[in-house]
């Protein structure tokens, strides 16, 4: 689970923003939105962050993920040359890196994390730090037991020139790396082997199968495979789910196409039988995002969802926020969303919603809570008449632009190119 995020100088965000996910002492109402990761201490189970266009939103969550290929960038690299797949080694040789906010080249960038990781080897709160800039790369790791714990375990500090992450190629060659060990000394090999455990906690967590990031351009993306493995496995929940999404379809079967792969098929109450392809874009979304989330809280993860309700009618989305908030697993969805609405009907806290605006050039973030302590507060119907949010575009723009454009003469002919 994410305690704090520190994201500064990447992508669309070009000053330093905190969100900070620990939550205050568990009330009678809507005690579930949290969970207890030690006596008295509490992480918010959902963290949801609306805001206006470019605001930042998706920069935080893409941040996330681009520090996922910084880390695995051995492992994906070496997968490439096995499958020879050029077009993915020409991608890495350019980018491994979380993208720098284009417009503050001269300032360091920095990502942050704080983590309560309950898996692996030695579990406990793990802090990584990483901070670039053009010329230079620092990667920290530190360790502590408990929470409140003062004394923080340095793990890692590894200071290079090049763009490469010390603690991806330690985990991903560790055998390697022990080999050429052995020929120095006992000694050596043993002092890797304890500390080597604590690179692999934070790096099986945040690179297995407990972070995943799903976007707006996920949307129509499907992992056949995977999908098929999962419904044989788990018919009767696929079918009660569809149900709900389409009452139409009554089960699901399983044949070889042309080419003998296997695919899925949706029966419908007509007994016809549908593709994948054939089903609602949403319907297709849902069933992605549920598979994606069961996996996420079986593994005590964390989902990233950009838009979440890309596709998705309001209550499918709540069904979303609704299987984290039941559970009682160390498992967390980080969203955003441009619809107020979906976060005054999730049972959240106001101190789990976030506000996000990018005003005189500098991205700033709230708690709805700190904008209005009333637990009552409803957020959708301030949001647009509250001069302290910005939706955007308001009524007043949307008008400009409509009667510019009428008046305006656009050119549509196409520019030809002028011969030499």
């Amino acid at each position: 689970m994410f305690n704090r995020i520190i994201i500064n100088n990447i992508l669309g965000i070009n000053n330093k923003v905190e969100l900070n996910f620990i939550a205050g002492p568990k009330k009678k109402e809507k005690k579930e939105t949290v969970i207890e990761i030690e006596p008295n201490i509490n992480v918010n189970k959902v963290i949801g962050i609306i805001g206006p266009n470019a605001s930042g939103k998706s920069s935080i969550i893409h941040s996330l993920l681009e520090l996922r290929i910084f880390l695995a960038q051995y492992q994906i690299v070496e997968t490439a040359k096995e499958k020879k797949d050029e077009k993915m080694l020409k991608y890495m040789s350019n980018r491994f890196l979380p993208e720098r906010n284009l417009e503050n080249l001269n300032e360091d960038s920095e990502i942050t994390l704080e983590m309560y990781i309950p898996n692996g080897e030695i579990p406990g709160y793990y802090t990584y730090s990483l901070i670039y800039n053009n010329d230079r790369l620092n990667e920290k790791l530190f360790y502590r037991k408990k929470y409140k714990s003062k004394k923080q375990q340095l793990i890692e500090d590894f200071n290079t020139d090049t763009k490469r992450s010390d603690i991806g190629y330690k985990c991903f060659y560790k055998d390697s790396i022990i080999k050429d060990y052995e020929t120095v000394g006992k000694q050596l090999v043993n002092k890797f082997n304890e500390t080597i455990k604590y690179y692999n906690t934070f790096y099986q967590y945040y690179l297995g199968d407990s972070i995943y990031q799903i976007g707006v351009n996920d949307v129509d993306y499907i992992n056949m495979q995977e999908t098929i493995e999962f419904i044989k496995k788990n018919e009767d929940v696929i079918v009660k789910l569809l149900k709900i999404v389409d009452p139409k379809i009554t089960g699901v079967s399983f044949e070889n196409d042309e080419d003998g792969d296997e695919i899925i098929k949706f029966r419908t109450n007509k007994n016809v039988k549908l593709n994948i392809w054939d089903i609602s874009t949403g319907t297709r979304r849902i069933l992605q995002l549920v598979i994606t989330i069961i996996k996420t809280i079986k593994n005590n993860g964390v989902m990233l969802c950009d838009e979440i309700e890309t596709a998705l009618h309001k209550e499918l989305v709540q069904l979303i926020i609704q299987l984290y908030l039941k559970n009682s697993n160390y498992s967390q969805l980080i969203f955003t969303t441009h619809d107020p609405e979906i976060l005054d009907k999730s049972e959240m806290r106001n101190e789990q919603k976030y506000y996000l605006n990018n005003s005189n050039e500098k991205v700033q973030i709230k708690k709805i809570s700190e904008i209005n302590s009333r637990s009552d507060y409803s957020f959708s119907k301030n949001y647009y008449t509250d001069k302290r949010f910005m939706p955007q575009p308001n009524k007043e723009e949307i008008n400009k632009f409509c009667n510019y454009i009428m008046e305006k003469k656009i050119n549509y002919e196409k520019c030809d190119k002028k011969e030499n």
